[in-house]
């Protein structure tokens, strides 16, 4: 009802008006979605600003200006892998553009030759779906981040570039498990578990 919200629970014959905390003018909510768990919400006003919080709107985590006078196609909150009842980032899609709006304000565009972009949010993430393409976008994992994140020091790490080294035939594969050996089995645990995540079979192979 333009900038008012009413709340109906199931099995209760009345309409609760809630308050929302927009910090900036507007004149109406054009656009929401909830996420796959039910736990967060979006909201889109007319002056193209973004509202992310907790689905019972005691909570807001931020709010964005995407800069834009059209309402988004879509909007399809992306769900933390390794925590399902976290979300990450709000997706909106408008004509060949796709924006990624974390829960903290950072935000990334990505432009599509075709006009066309629609997404289908999971569990796990949110598949992005074009006329040319087939897209997944996921928080990255702890698992894969702990091994190949820049300057990371995990036992996992160590073990993947121990590999690599004895590939290479080179003692430092020796160097790097002697850093580990106390940690080996948290270290092939993970390997394996981002071994789950990897779509380019060498790096899967490698991960074993």
């Amino acid at each position: 009802c333009e900038q008012e919200l009413y709340k109906v629970k199931q099995d209760d014959n009345i309409c609760t008006a809630v308050a929302i905390s927009f910090e900036f003018e507007y004149k109406a909510i054009r656009a929401m979605s909830v996420s796959f768990n039910n736990r967060h919400v979006a909201m889109c006003s007319n002056t193209g600003f973004l509202w992310m919080g907790s689905s019972d709107l005691r909570k807001k985590y931020c709010e964005f200006n995407t800069g834009r006078s059209e309402m988004p196609r879509q909007i399809d909150w992306c769900i933390d892998a390794d925590d399902p009842m976290k979300a990450e980032a709000v997706l909106l899609t408008y004509p060949s553009v796709l924006m990624i709006v974390g829960i903290n304000g950072d935000s990334n565009i990505y432009t599509y030759d075709h006009p066309a972009i629609f997404l289908i949010p999971e569990m796990d993430g949110v598949r992005v779906l074009t006329r040319e393409s087939h897209e997944i976008v996921q928080k990255v994992p702890k698992c894969v981040f702990n091994i190949f994140g820049i300057g990371v020091t995990e036992a996992s790490s160590f073990l993947f570039e121990a590999h690599k080294k004895f590939c290479e035939r080179s003692h430092q594969a020796d160097e790097y498990l002697s850093l580990i050996m106390d940690r080996i089995d948290v270290a092939v645990d993970e390997c394996i578990k981002a071994a789950n995540y990897e779509f380019d079979t060498e790096t899967q192979k490698s991960l074993i």
